[in-house]
């Protein structure tokens, strides 16, 4: 009886070290792990960004006024268009200037700033300044891996190339993206987003 026990117990812990959930694995491939490892080795921390060099990305509303000034509109969203959004609760789109929240009750989240909109506005990461004077050459010296895995999008006429940079060091799985849009022809900074992977 405890041979039959002890067996028993074995085959269970066997097939329950090889089967997970719904019998698939949850590992990615090898080809996965080296591509995401050698990208997320650049990233912008969360917490070191700022708007204006003070303003951090998730502010009091009162705050934001003080710095950016009155927003020029808030705007209730239909929610069934919203693929993203930091919270899974109701908020309001809140837009001071070229600069876009999500507005949660007193709570402003950083979406984007288009700096054609918000010319004398700027992001700052460590003592670096993003803003409209920024340049491809720029991003890529400060992250060369990002660059190489940029995007190119777009029209014949307006063509746009898009850098992300991941949100958190090596070792965050749920880490999110700074996305950087160039218009390719002038090789300046038009955006910069927080992409919020679903």
């Amino acid at each position: 009886m405890k041979i039959l026990l002890i067996a028993l117990v074995f085959s269970f812990a066997y097939v329950s070290c090889h089967v997970q959930g719904n019998g698939h694995s949850n590992d990615k491939p090898a080809a996965a792990f080296k591509k995401d490892t050698a990208i997320s080795k650049e990233y912008m921390d969360w917490d070191s960004v700022k708007i204006n060099g003070h303003l951090p990305i998730i502010s009091h509303f009162k705050n934001a006024k003080e710095l950016l000034g009155k927003p020029d509109s808030m705007i209730t969203p239909n929610y069934t268009d919203v693929s993203n959004s930091y919270n899974d609760e109701k908020f309001k789109y809140c837009y001071f200037k070229g600069v876009t929240f999500e507005k949660y009750n007193d709570t402003l989240v950083f979406r984007n700033i288009e700096f054609k909109k918000s010319s004398n506005w700027f992001m700052s990461y460590r003592g670096i300044k993003f803003d409209k004077e920024t340049t491809i050459a720029d991003i890529e010296k400060l992250f060369p891996m990002s660059l190489k895995n940029n995007s190119l999008s777009g029209t014949d006429m307006d063509k746009f190339l898009i850098i992300t940079v991941r949100t958190a060091k090596p070792g965050i799985d749920n880490a999110d993206n700074w996305v950087f849009t160039f218009e390719e022809k002038h090789d300046k900074l038009i955006k910069l987003e927080y992409w919020i992977d679903d």
